[in-house]
């Protein structure tokens, strides 16, 4: 069985942009099977020694001769120091040397302590009391270029086998660590801050991470209430869910729409959704990730805008329809008006018609006045008695006494 492997570029550190050599690193893929194989091996190995009471003997070891020390430490892709038991500088590798801008004469017989930004004379004390018990020390530190600016390092110390009487120092270049890591924490809180439900589930649709936002949506006390859930306990239509899947894990294509989220507290609630696809480094599909906004105010804003809108057209209806009624009303009036000037040697019945008549028809123009002066509309109930509803669009008319002016 063969490992799969593939060369990748990766981006270098600051100090790395000058020398392409140390950009390039191979990234070896083991298959699972094998991978469990080894594993497996490995353990019959452990149970075996185990169980026999047997240990490892230990070789003799043997000093390394000088020059294939050097060699070695040279071809480090790390900086690598050496320095005698009270941090005096006796070897610098060329890759610390491009790290700190010196050249090695310049670094021989320096402590290393002056080097790290911050650090003083108990620094190398430090660190051997930690090496009689252990077999390493990890620092993280700042050292200072000669041109005076500084960046982020990680050392790894330990004891030079077998002689014990040199102490070794791994020194990696993390700025580009540092900026990856400030970009993610960036991230992190402008997530965790955002006034919009963030959400991710993986490629089975559970999900495994939601801000805080999200858990205020749906009325949870925490986002850790969340974690776990199928989304699909998040929806009132489940095949809106499934069609969300579809689309952007098998499809890989972005979705968006309106959904209705079923609450914590059994209410529901209008979600604006946009869900696209997350992938791994590999560039493989990892799951997807859901961006949400409550829109239940947004929806009642555009309920009653529309209704202003509406009142708003009833209005100017009025007027029109007052304008086109008052013409003919103001004819019947002064027609009936020149009647009774003209018949006042009429019965009694005739003049109590046309007097009628004129009231009437005072009374319609002075509707039509209210009604064209009006500023809202406003209706009111026309029968109270029970039968009929109060709420019913029959029952309603006009409330000439209220609708403004």
């Amino acid at each position: 069985m063969r490992l799969a492997s593939e060369l990748a570029m990766i981006e270098g550190t600051s100090s790395e942009a000058a020398e392409s050599d140390f950009y390039q690193t191979m990234r070896i893929a083991i298959p699972p099977e094998l991978l469990e194989s080894f594993q497996a091996v490995q353990g019959k190995r452990g149970g075996a020694t185990a169980a026999a009471g047997m240990t490892p003997r230990k070789k003799d070891t043997q000093p390394i001769p000088n020059d294939i020390l050097q060699a070695f430490i040279g071809a480090m892709y790390d900086g690598v120091v050496l320095t005698d038991l009270d941090g005096r500088i006796d070897v610098a590798n060329e890759r610390i040397q491009q790290f700190l801008g010196y050249r090695e004469n310049e670094l021989k017989g320096r402590v290393i302590s002056d080097l790290i930004s911050g650090s003083d004379n108990d620094m190398i004390p430090m660190i051997m009391q930690i090496l009689r018990n252990n077999r390493h020390v990890l620092i993280q530190a700042y050292f200072c270029r000669k041109d005076g600016t500084i960046f982020p390092a990680e050392i790894t110390a330990n004891l030079l086998l077998p002689e014990k009487k040199k102490l070794c120092l791994f020194i990696r270049d993390t700025t580009v660590r540092k900026q990856s890591e400030e970009v993610l924490r960036t991230a992190y809180e402008a997530i965790r801050n955002s006034t919009s439900g963030i959400a991710m589930a993986d490629v089975e649709g559970r999900i495994v991470y939601v801000n805080p936002a999200t858990a205020r949506i749906w009325h949870y006390q925490s986002a850790d209430e969340m974690t776990g859930m199928p989304i699909e306990e998040l929806w009132l239509d489940h095949e809106a869910v499934h069609d969300i899947k579809q689309t952007v894990l098998r499809d890989q294509q972005p979705w968006t729409g309106v959904l209705t989220a079923m609450r914590a507290d059994t209410g529901t609630v209008a979600v604006q959704v946009a869900a696209s696809c997350n992938y791994n480094t590999d560039d493989e599909p990892a799951g997807m990730i859901l961006s949400l906004l409550d829109i239940s105010d947004r929806i009642r804003a555009e309920h009653a805008q529309r209704e202003a809108e509406s009142r708003e057209a009833m209005v100017a209806s009025l007027a029109a329809a007052c304008h086109h009624i008052g013409q003919p009303a103001t004819v019947l009036l002064a027609s009936l008006n020149l009647l009774q000037h003209q018949l006042r040697e009429c019965p009694d019945a005739i003049t109590d018609l046309l007097e009628n008549m004129s009231q009437a028809a005072e009374e319609i123009a002075d509707v039509l006045a209210k009604m064209r002066t009006a500023c809202y509309y406003r209706t009111t109930t026309y029968l109270e008695d029970a039968e009929h509803s109060r709420t019913h669009v029959g029952n309603r008319i006009l409330d000439l006494e209220n609708c403004g002016g």
